[in-house]
């Protein structure tokens, strides 16, 4: 019996798989027959997708919420179109009609990701253009600065007397070296201006980070 079965995937955590999963289920696909994983695409070998590749027999229908969930590479991605054609599966995508299958749906696989890559590449180089103007001003340090609030926080509880570093450190995320810097900076006036510094790179970090998660 020809089965549908489902493959959905996210570059990380950070992001949802809600609206694939509803589009499947939405196809009858069983809990069972739906493979989820949370893997940058441009990783070649990603478990639940060699599980796919795996149990797919001849008749079988494969569905997916876009091509670029198979992969980011061309190669990559040309050679799994293959893969599954030359099993007699099916590719179902919400977001293409297309019959991958085809001479014309390989070709036009191959040009969609051909321009992804080319947008990918474009974003990474933006984005690398965007941290050397942020280091330029002051505003890039690589990871996200501390909040605001976890810092104040500390500041009392190292005012109070009543805990020692270490516990302050772990309650607050940081290191000594970091709450010192902090203590520091409150005694010659400038705590105010360096957390007004670091809520702007938190944000120049965030937004950068972001755009790199939408091109994985």
């Amino acid at each position: 019996m020809n089965k549908k079965i489902a493959y959905g995937r996210v570059s990380d955590v950070k992001q949802n798989l809600d609206r694939q999963k509803d589009w499947f289920e939405q196809n009858g696909i069983s809990i069972e027959d739906t493979f989820l994983e949370e893997m940058s695409g441009t990783i070649k070998f990603r478990p639940m997708l060699d599980k796919v590749k795996s149990i797919v027999r001849d008749g079988d229908e494969l569905y997916i919420e876009s091509i670029s969930r198979l992969g980011r590479s061309t190669k990559d991605l040309l050679e799994l179109i293959e893969y599954f054609t030359d099993k007699g599966v099916r590719i179902i995508s919400q977001k293409e009609n297309v019959d991958y299958s085809t001479p014309t749906g390989k070709m036009i696989a191959q040009l969609m990701c051909v321009l992804a890559e080319f947008e990918r590449s474009l974003m990474l180089e933006r984005t690398s253009q965007g941290i050397t103007s942020a280091r330029a001003r002051g505003l890039w340090g690589g990871r996200v600065p501390k909040n605001e609030s976890d810092v104040r926080d500390a500041l009392k509880m190292y005012d109070s007397k009543d805990y020692s570093i270490s516990y302050i450190c772990k309650s607050n995320n940081m290191t000594a070296p970091t709450l010192y810097k902090y203590i520091n900076a409150r005694n010659d006036g400038t705590l105010e201006n360096l957390i007004k510094e670091q809520n702007n790179r938190r944000k120049a970090v965030k937004k950068e980070n972001r755009q790199r998660e939408k091109f994985r």
